[in-house]
């Protein structure tokens, strides 16, 4: 018998799947200004062309919406969330004439395991706010990394506690990186502007 260990504990992803389902009405009021702060960021670092984008912890599907607004071309895009009540959100988001040119797959799953196709070879694999220190971030990165095409990037965030040990969703206290294929390395400053 084969047993897999789990990169984030069940318990986790089950209390995600609650805290986000709950508030799922109010996400883009509560976080969606931080978010494309935390875009604009990171996301400056990369071309123009991204025909094939999957973004992990998609929410509401604002990473889409920032960048057809902010004239990239996004031919596929593939949102993956852990809250089938954010996914439905993202649906009905795009269904909005701006994302007529983009084909989109909304998957409800876990990070853990990605229904992904090993063949799958993607411009821009994103995971903007979604890791912790305390997962299992080298096993996940180079889970997402192998589905990364040859001159794509990964871009992720990794969420650190702040003194007082609460989480702080702030750009500030997470470090950002991206990782192209061809073995690119950049860790972004969370100051810069």
């Amino acid at each position: 018998m084969l047993i897999q260990v789990r990169d984030i504990s069940l318990s986790e992803v089950n209390g995600c799947i609650k805290w986000y389902n709950t508030l799922s009405r109010s996400y883009d009021e509560l976080y969606g200004e931080e978010q494309k702060v935390k875009y604009g960021k990171i996301i400056k670092h990369l071309s123009r062309g991204l025909n094939s984008v999957l973004d992990v912890g998609c929410g509401t599907g604002s990473l889409l919406e920032y960048l057809i607004d902010s004239g990239y071309s996004v031919l596929r895009y593939i949102c993956i969330d852990v809250s089938d009540k954010l996914v439905e959100i993202a649906s009905s988001r795009f269904r909005d004439d701006k994302y007529k040119n983009t084909f989109t797959d909304l998957v409800v799953a876990d990070l853990t395991f990605p229904p992904i196709r090993s063949e799958l070879k993607l411009d821009l694999v994103a995971m903007i706010t979604v890791l912790k220190e305390s997962y299992n971030i080298s096993n996940i990165v180079s889970k997402y990394l192998s589905v990364v095409g040859e001159n794509g990037f990964l871009v992720y965030t990794v969420i650190k506690k702040v003194k007082d040990g609460s989480r702080s969703d702030e750009l500030r206290y997470e470090d950002a990186y991206i990782v192209g294929k061809s073995g690119k390395f950049m860790e972004i400053e969370a100051r810069d502007s």
